[in-house]
């Protein structure tokens, strides 16, 4: 983090649970915090909890995110003053319980979608816009940190959080994209979808006679500043952390199983392609598998999510859990030695297996998505290599 010092984040939602936490420990860390949100309550709060071990400050700044002309004030004035944005993190966000259409008896409003929109998405993309350019103005090369949430990768259990799930998934689309485009421009800003499970903070409260594992918003605090203090050729893509101890068992629930036999035409189905075809993963189910959502009320895992946990379950202490992480260069192909295209080391692996072994009992990452910065591959600028609509069509019949 010392690259950071006295650098200036802007914090959006600082003043909820999330934000709050997050705002905090930036300053901890020395970081001046431009702590941005429509109600100010919290803030001396907040600046009570920061340490006085650093130099950072927590500075509070009333802003609709929402409103694009609050935004662009917002970050003139934070340039005037600060001289520039280095780092932007993207906390704000809503969540109203209902279902989209009337088919249900909860039914949002049309005021209620607009707003879970309106803050959950386009505000992220305002702010982020304006501290993109912000930091290209400075030559800054910066970090955008988007709170996303494991309802952004899959469709939740509860048919009343919908339009939140929605937002979420844009999240994710979103976060993707600008790490593509900030990479096809060779700007070397950083970004970062950061995926909580539940969190116990006021939005979560609908939940809490379920008793489920729940974070706290200081479990969050460490993914923030992990993934700040990776160097600058490593960019975290992705990190998703959920309460440990959140996942179904398939005997108790007796849920339909694959026999070992069943993956062996899957292999050779595999070895069947043709030498300048590969198919890099494939999943399989028994047939009519669902997850134990409507049972137990909590999200499930898919079979290739433990795959990868494998290799670090006998490492990891008994109160931590790494189920799954990906390590690749970014749209990676098999003709990155012939392009030249940055590559992770081994090393850059290193503080990521350290990060996950150092979480608390009651938190586990279950996924961290590592590659190396700036890298942006496309099939038709490199002349790269491209299946024949011909070569998708198996030559056997299989399920996947």
């Amino acid at each position: 983090m010392e690259r950071w010092a006295s650098a200036t984040a802007v914090v959006t939602g600082a003043t909820g649970g999330v934000g709050g936490a997050v705002s905090v420990a930036l300053a901890n860390a020395g970081m001046t915090v431009i702590a941005l949100d429509v109600n100010l309550d919290r803030i001396q709060e907040l600046q009570c909890l920061r340490q006085d071990v650093s130099n950072g400050r927590i500075i509070a700044k009333r802003c609709d995110i929402t409103s694009p002309e609050d935004v662009s004030e917002t970050f003139k004035w934070v340039c005037e003053e600060f001289g520039g944005v280095h780092v932007l993190v993207n906390c704000a966000g809503v969540l109203y319980q209902g279902q989209i259409t009337d088919v249900g008896s909860n039914t949002l409003s049309d005021n209620q979608i607009i707003k879970t929109v309106d803050v959950n998405v386009t505000g992220m993309i305002l702010c982020t816009r304006h501290a993109v350019a912000a930091m290209k103005v400075h030559g800054i090369d910066g970090h955008i940190i988007n709170i996303n949430s494991i309802a952004g990768h899959y469709i939740p259990w509860a048919d009343n959080m919908n339009v939140y799930a929605t937002t979420k998934h844009a999240v994710t689309a979103f976060t993707a994209s600008l790490n593509t485009e900030l990479a096809a421009f060779q700007h070397k800003i950083k970004t970062t979808s950061i995926s909580p499970g539940l969190v116990s903070t006021p939005m979560a409260d609908y939940v809490k006679h379920m008793n489920m594992p729940a974070l706290q918003p200081s479990d969050l605090t460490d993914a923030v500043l992990y993934v700040l203090s990776t160097p600058p050729h490593v960019n975290v893509s992705h990190v998703t952390r959920v309460a440990h101890d959140t996942c179904c068992c398939n005997n108790q629930l007796n849920m339909p199983a694959l026999q070992p036999s069943d993956l062996t035409d899957a292999v050779l189905y595999v070895l069947s392609t043709p030498p300048h075809v590969n198919v890099s993963h494939v999943t399989r189910v028994a047939h009519d598998t669902c997850c134990c959502n409507n049972q137990l009320n909590m999200p499930a895992l898919q079979p290739s999510d433990l795959t990868d946990a494998v290799l670090y379950v006998l490492s990891t202490p008994p109160h931590v859990n790494v189920s799954h992480v990906t390590r690749v260069a970014h749209d990676t192909c098999c003709c990155n030695n012939q392009l030249n295209m940055p590559a992770l080391q081994p090393s850059d692996l290193t503080d990521a297996v350290l990060y996950v072994l150092s979480t608390p009992p009651h938190v586990n990452v279950s996924h961290v998505t590592r590659v190396a910065h700036d890298t942006c591959c496309c099939n038709n600028q490199l002349n790269m290599p491209a299946l024949q609509p011909s070569m998708c069509c198996p030559r056997r019949r299989t399920s996947m």
